[in-house]
C-alpha cells in the first residue's frame, strides 16, 4: 500500500538510532527469558512473511521507515499472552 503524500511534504525524520537501542535493550532482556523469546520470534516471523516488514541492510536508495515498538504482556489472555505493540 502506497503513504499518501502530498507534493510538498517535510519527511517524517529518523526515528533509527532510537529503535535500534529500543530494539538491543529488547534482545537483552529477552536472553533471561526463554519462553517470551520465542513468542517474540514467532510473531516477528509471522509479520514479515506477508510483507508487512523486511529486513533492511545499508542504504538501498529507498526511503525506510523504522518503526519503535514495545511488548505487551496479556496475562488474562489464554490463547495470545504476548503482543507487539507501536510505539
Amino acid at each position: 500500500m502506497q503513504l499518501p503524500w502530498k507534493s510538498n511534504h517535510k519527511g517524517l525524520g529518523s526515528a533509527c538510532h532510537q529503535t535500534l537501542y529500543r530494539f538491543q535493550r529488547l534482545e537483552k532482556w529477552l536472553q533471561h527469558q526463554p519462553d517470551t523469546q520465542k513468542n517474540h520470534a514467532d510473531f516477528m516471523k509471522e509479520y514479515e512473511e506477508p510483507g508487512h516488514m523486511q529486513l533492511v541492510s545499508g542504504d538501498n536508495g529507498k526511503v525506510t521507515f523504522y518503526l519503535p515498538y514495545h511488548l505487551v504482556f496479556k496475562h488474562n489472555s489464554s490463547t495470545t499472552k504476548l503482543k507487539e505493540s507501536l510505539m
